[in-house]
Protein backbone atom coordinates (compact mmCIF):
# COMPACT_ATOMS: atom_id res chain seq x y z
CA UNK A 1 0.00 0.00 0.00
CA UNK A 2 1.43 3.51 -0.97
CA UNK A 3 1.95 5.02 2.27
CA UNK A 4 0.44 9.33 1.72
CA UNK A 5 3.96 10.39 2.27
CA UNK A 6 5.26 8.67 -1.00
CA UNK A 7 1.92 9.90 -3.02
CA UNK A 8 2.15 13.61 -1.70
CA UNK A 9 3.62 15.58 -4.10
CA UNK A 10 5.63 19.18 -3.42
CA UNK A 11 3.06 21.25 -4.81
CA UNK A 12 0.29 19.69 -2.51
CA UNK A 13 1.83 21.77 0.70
CA UNK A 14 1.81 25.09 -1.15
CA UNK A 15 -0.15 26.73 0.34
CA UNK A 16 1.36 25.91 3.60
CA UNK A 17 4.51 26.82 1.80
CA UNK A 18 2.87 30.58 1.45
CA UNK A 19 2.93 31.04 4.77
CA UNK A 20 6.14 29.06 5.77
CA UNK A 21 8.09 31.09 3.53
CA UNK A 22 6.33 34.59 4.22
CA UNK A 23 7.17 34.02 7.57
CA UNK A 24 11.22 32.97 6.87
CA UNK A 25 11.15 35.48 4.09
CA UNK A 26 11.24 33.47 1.20
CA UNK A 27 9.45 34.24 -1.65
CA UNK A 28 6.56 31.76 -1.93
CA UNK A 29 5.59 30.70 -5.75
CA UNK A 30 2.56 31.70 -7.37
CA UNK A 31 1.15 29.11 -9.14
CA UNK A 32 0.59 25.48 -7.60
CA UNK A 33 1.54 23.97 -10.72
CA UNK A 34 5.34 23.57 -10.04
CA UNK A 35 7.95 20.62 -9.80
CA UNK A 36 10.13 19.33 -7.18
CA UNK A 37 12.99 21.10 -8.47
CA UNK A 38 11.79 24.54 -8.94
CA UNK A 39 10.75 24.22 -5.38
CA UNK A 40 14.08 23.23 -3.92
CA UNK A 41 15.18 25.88 -5.75
CA UNK A 42 13.31 28.37 -4.05
CA UNK A 43 12.75 27.45 -0.46
CA UNK A 44 15.70 24.67 -0.34
CA UNK A 45 15.53 21.29 0.00
CA UNK A 46 15.69 21.48 4.04
CA UNK A 47 12.70 23.36 4.31
CA UNK A 48 10.59 21.04 1.72
CA UNK A 49 11.57 17.99 4.14
CA UNK A 50 11.06 20.14 7.08
CA UNK A 51 7.13 20.81 5.99
CA UNK A 52 6.28 17.26 4.90
CA UNK A 53 7.70 16.54 8.25
CA UNK A 54 5.55 18.68 9.57
CA UNK A 55 2.69 18.30 8.34
CA UNK A 56 3.06 14.09 9.00
CA UNK A 57 3.41 14.65 12.69
CA UNK A 58 0.26 16.63 12.90
CA UNK A 59 -2.02 14.24 10.77
CA UNK A 60 -0.21 11.48 13.45
CA UNK A 61 -1.87 13.37 16.06
CA UNK A 62 -5.12 11.18 16.11
CA UNK A 63 -3.66 7.75 16.40
CA UNK A 64 -0.91 9.21 19.27
CA UNK A 65 -3.78 10.25 20.76
CA UNK A 66 -5.62 6.81 20.53
CA UNK A 67 -2.21 4.62 21.86
CA UNK A 68 -1.63 7.67 24.24
CA UNK A 69 -4.86 6.98 25.71
CA UNK A 70 -4.78 3.46 26.26
CA UNK A 71 -1.44 4.08 28.41
CA UNK A 72 -2.91 6.66 30.60
CA UNK A 73 -5.82 4.17 31.36
CA UNK A 74 -2.96 1.29 31.91
CA UNK A 75 -1.69 3.62 34.55
CA UNK A 76 -4.52 4.91 35.79
CA UNK A 77 -7.98 4.21 35.17
CA UNK A 78 -9.26 7.16 37.02
CA UNK A 79 -7.73 9.66 34.88
CA UNK A 80 -9.70 11.76 33.21
CA UNK A 81 -9.64 11.75 29.41
CA UNK A 82 -7.45 15.29 28.11
CA UNK A 83 -7.80 17.18 24.87
CA UNK A 84 -4.02 15.19 23.68
CA UNK A 85 -3.61 12.10 25.93
CA UNK A 86 -0.14 11.41 23.73
CA UNK A 87 0.94 14.24 25.64
CA UNK A 88 0.06 13.15 28.83
CA UNK A 89 1.19 9.03 28.27
CA UNK A 90 4.37 11.14 27.56
CA UNK A 91 4.78 12.50 30.77
CA UNK A 92 3.76 9.72 32.80
CA UNK A 93 6.72 7.57 30.43
CA UNK A 94 9.16 10.54 31.71
CA UNK A 95 7.92 9.99 35.48
CA UNK A 96 8.39 6.45 35.75
CA UNK A 97 11.50 6.30 34.22
CA UNK A 98 13.17 9.22 36.02
CA UNK A 99 11.41 8.56 39.63
CA UNK A 100 11.58 12.02 40.67
CA UNK A 101 11.15 12.55 44.29
CA UNK A 102 10.09 16.06 44.25
CA UNK A 103 7.67 17.69 41.11
CA UNK A 104 7.66 22.01 40.53
CA UNK A 105 4.84 21.99 37.63
CA UNK A 106 5.10 25.93 36.10
CA UNK A 107 1.52 26.30 34.59
CA UNK A 108 -1.41 24.49 35.72
CA UNK A 109 -3.39 22.15 33.57
CA UNK A 110 -3.92 18.71 32.52
CA UNK A 111 -0.71 18.02 33.54
CA UNK A 112 -1.66 18.64 37.40
CA UNK A 113 -3.49 15.85 37.07
CA UNK A 114 -1.10 13.30 35.64
CA UNK A 115 1.38 14.89 38.22
CA UNK A 116 -0.92 14.40 41.21
CA UNK A 117 -1.97 10.55 40.13
CA UNK A 118 2.24 10.41 39.84
CA UNK A 119 2.30 11.69 43.21
CA UNK A 120 0.05 9.76 44.98
CA UNK A 121 1.58 6.29 43.25
CA UNK A 122 5.43 7.71 44.32
CA UNK A 123 5.41 9.32 47.66
CA UNK A 124 6.66 12.19 45.73
CA UNK A 125 6.35 16.14 46.64
CA UNK A 126 4.60 18.62 44.08
CA UNK A 127 3.98 21.83 44.02
CA UNK A 128 1.79 23.97 40.95
CA UNK A 129 2.59 27.76 40.36
CA UNK A 130 -0.18 29.55 38.28
CA UNK A 131 -0.40 33.51 37.69
CA UNK A 132 -4.23 33.09 37.24
CA UNK A 133 -6.15 31.92 40.61
CA UNK A 134 -9.30 31.53 39.45
CA UNK A 135 -7.69 29.36 36.34
CA UNK A 136 -6.24 27.34 38.53
CA UNK A 137 -8.52 26.60 41.20
CA UNK A 138 -10.29 24.87 38.67
CA UNK A 139 -7.21 22.34 37.68
CA UNK A 140 -6.20 21.96 40.93
CA UNK A 141 -9.74 20.91 42.62
CA UNK A 142 -9.22 17.98 39.63
CA UNK A 143 -5.80 17.03 40.60
CA UNK A 144 -6.71 16.64 44.34
CA UNK A 145 -9.30 13.91 43.36
CA UNK A 146 -5.81 11.80 42.32
CA UNK A 147 -3.37 13.00 44.28
CA UNK A 148 -1.36 15.50 47.09
CA UNK A 149 -1.10 19.18 45.71
CA UNK A 150 0.59 22.55 46.80
CA UNK A 151 -0.91 25.30 44.72
CA UNK A 152 1.15 28.59 44.48
CA UNK A 153 -0.43 31.60 42.83
CA UNK A 154 2.25 33.75 41.84
CA UNK A 155 2.03 36.81 39.38
CA UNK A 156 4.07 37.45 36.40
CA UNK A 157 7.14 39.61 36.56
CA UNK A 158 7.48 40.33 32.45
CA UNK A 159 10.09 42.41 30.52
CA UNK A 160 9.71 44.35 26.96
CA UNK A 161 12.03 42.02 25.50
CA UNK A 162 9.35 39.10 25.85
CA UNK A 163 10.91 37.52 29.25
CA UNK A 164 8.90 36.82 31.62
CA UNK A 165 9.15 35.02 35.12
CA UNK A 166 6.57 34.36 38.42
CA UNK A 167 6.91 36.70 40.99
CA UNK A 168 8.16 33.81 43.85
CA UNK A 169 11.23 31.96 43.42
CA UNK A 170 10.55 28.50 42.09
CA UNK A 171 12.23 26.15 44.70
CA UNK A 172 14.28 23.22 43.40
CA UNK A 173 13.06 19.90 42.29
CA UNK A 174 14.16 16.68 40.65
CA UNK A 175 11.73 17.70 38.30
CA UNK A 176 10.25 20.79 37.01
CA UNK A 177 7.82 20.90 34.31
CA UNK A 178 7.53 24.45 32.43
CA UNK A 179 4.23 25.76 30.62
CA UNK A 180 4.26 28.82 32.10
CA UNK A 181 4.18 31.83 32.31
CA UNK A 182 0.99 31.73 29.96
CA UNK A 183 0.83 34.38 27.20
CA UNK A 184 -2.82 34.16 27.26
CA UNK A 185 -3.22 36.22 30.44
CA UNK A 186 -1.49 39.81 29.03
CA UNK A 187 -3.24 41.71 31.82
CA UNK A 188 -0.98 40.18 34.68
CA UNK A 189 1.93 39.53 32.63
CA UNK A 190 2.10 43.21 31.33
CA UNK A 191 3.25 42.07 27.91
CA UNK A 192 1.53 43.84 24.83
CA UNK A 193 -0.18 41.12 23.09
CA UNK A 194 1.97 40.73 20.28
CA UNK A 195 4.89 39.72 22.57
CA UNK A 196 2.39 37.44 24.60
CA UNK A 197 2.81 34.22 22.38
CA UNK A 198 7.08 34.83 22.53
CA UNK A 199 6.86 34.62 25.69
CA UNK A 200 10.82 33.78 27.16
CA UNK A 201 9.91 31.88 30.30
CA UNK A 202 12.71 32.21 32.58
CA UNK A 203 12.18 30.96 35.64
CA UNK A 204 14.27 27.89 35.35
CA UNK A 205 17.47 29.84 33.83
CA UNK A 206 16.66 31.77 37.29
CA UNK A 207 16.84 29.03 38.86
CA UNK A 208 19.86 27.37 37.69
CA UNK A 209 22.12 30.93 38.16
CA UNK A 210 21.02 30.37 41.87
CA UNK A 211 22.23 27.17 41.92
CA UNK A 212 19.62 24.91 41.66
CA UNK A 213 20.03 21.58 39.95
CA UNK A 214 17.28 19.63 38.60
CA UNK A 215 17.29 16.16 37.69
CA UNK A 216 15.04 16.68 34.44
CA UNK A 217 13.05 19.41 33.02
CA UNK A 218 10.34 19.68 30.54
CA UNK A 219 9.00 21.89 28.34
CA UNK A 220 5.61 21.83 26.76
CA UNK A 221 5.71 23.52 22.78
CA UNK A 222 7.84 26.52 24.41
CA UNK A 223 10.51 27.33 21.37
CA UNK A 224 11.07 30.56 22.85
CA UNK A 225 11.78 29.08 26.21
CA UNK A 226 13.71 26.23 25.35
CA UNK A 227 16.24 28.26 23.56
CA UNK A 228 16.76 30.15 26.80
CA UNK A 229 16.79 27.11 28.83
CA UNK A 230 19.13 25.35 26.32
CA UNK A 231 21.86 28.26 26.64
CA UNK A 232 21.72 28.63 30.34
CA UNK A 233 22.15 24.40 30.77
CA UNK A 234 25.05 24.28 28.56
CA UNK A 235 27.13 21.05 28.57
CA UNK A 236 25.68 20.16 31.86
CA UNK A 237 22.35 18.39 30.60
CA UNK A 238 21.70 16.33 27.85
CA UNK A 239 19.27 17.69 25.51
CA UNK A 240 15.82 15.77 23.78
CA UNK A 241 14.40 17.79 21.62
CA UNK A 242 10.48 17.99 21.23
CA UNK A 243 9.58 16.73 17.55
CA UNK A 244 9.08 20.20 15.91
CA UNK A 245 11.78 21.88 17.99
CA UNK A 246 13.97 19.37 16.34
CA UNK A 247 13.04 20.44 13.22
CA UNK A 248 13.03 23.66 13.34
CA UNK A 249 17.16 23.19 14.60
CA UNK A 250 17.48 21.03 11.77
CA UNK A 251 18.17 18.01 14.01
CA UNK A 252 16.92 15.19 12.28
CA UNK A 253 18.35 12.66 14.68
CA UNK A 254 16.47 14.86 17.51
CA UNK A 255 13.65 14.25 15.02
CA UNK A 256 13.44 10.68 15.03
CA UNK A 257 12.44 10.28 19.24
CA UNK A 258 9.26 11.87 18.20
CA UNK A 259 8.91 12.98 21.51
CA UNK A 260 5.73 15.83 22.09
CA UNK A 261 8.12 17.68 24.85
CA UNK A 262 11.71 18.94 24.94
CA UNK A 263 13.39 17.27 27.68
CA UNK A 264 16.41 18.33 29.36
CA UNK A 265 18.10 15.77 31.61
CA UNK A 266 21.03 16.28 34.04
CA UNK A 267 24.51 14.47 33.26
CA UNK A 268 25.64 12.61 35.74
Amino acid sequence: MTSNLSRSSPSSHLPFFRRYSKARGVAAPRSTKVDSQELEERVGLATVLQVIARRTWEKSRPWRDRRGLSDLRSYDRRLPVPRHPAEGAFILKILEQYRPKSIVELGSGDSSIWFASYAAKAGAEFVSFDQSAEYQEKWIKRAREHGPVTAIVSECVAYEDGRAHYADSIPDAELIFVDGPSWKYAQPCGLPEPSQRRVIGVDVPRLLQQGGRPKVIIVETRFATTDAIRAATGNDYLLLPQFTYALQDHDWRGALGLRDQTVFVRRA
